[in-house]
């Protein structure tokens, strides 16, 4: 996804329509992040809203890409640094899973939950083992 150049005339319907409530706005794969931008009189319900890719087209509440990809963030890497972080700090990951949950994505509420029960797990058989053995052996 390149930028494209607008012109002068481009540019002054945009603000003309933006004006008069008819601000243009874009269908954008959730899969693959192509976009295809609504022309004034189009409308969403006019289009097959699936992807070449399969994913789904869904029409952004903002008039700018720039926005929409920071609304539809897919948190990977954030994803990838909380099961990365269970391997070298457990708390750090617990944290990461967390912050995860919270986002406004299922995709990344999935994974924090994920990474949470991963982190807990040992803990939790540790106390478990503990109880044990103190109730056996003791």
């Amino acid at each position: 996804m390149g930028s494209k150049m607008v012109s002068n005339k481009e540019i002054s319907q945009r603000l003309r329509a933006k004006t008069e409530g008819m601000a243009l706005s874009y269908l954008v794969c959730d899969t693959c992040g192509g976009y295809y931008e609504l022309q004034p009189g189009e409308s969403p319900e006019s289009f097959d809203l699936e992807c070449e890719c399969g994913g789904q087209l869904l029409q952004s509440t903002s008039d700018s890409l720039i926005s929409y990809n920071d609304e539809f963030k897919d948190y990977s890497s954030e994803i990838f640094l909380g099961y990365a972080l269970i391997i070298f700090g457990g708390i750090f990951a617990f944290a990461c899973g967390i912050y995860l949950t919270t986002r406004d994505d299922e995709r990344a509420n999935f994974h924090g939950k994920v990474i949470m029960a991963i982190c807990l797990a040992p803990i939790i058989a540790v106390l478990a083992f503990l109880i044990f053995y103190k109730a056996f052996f003791h």
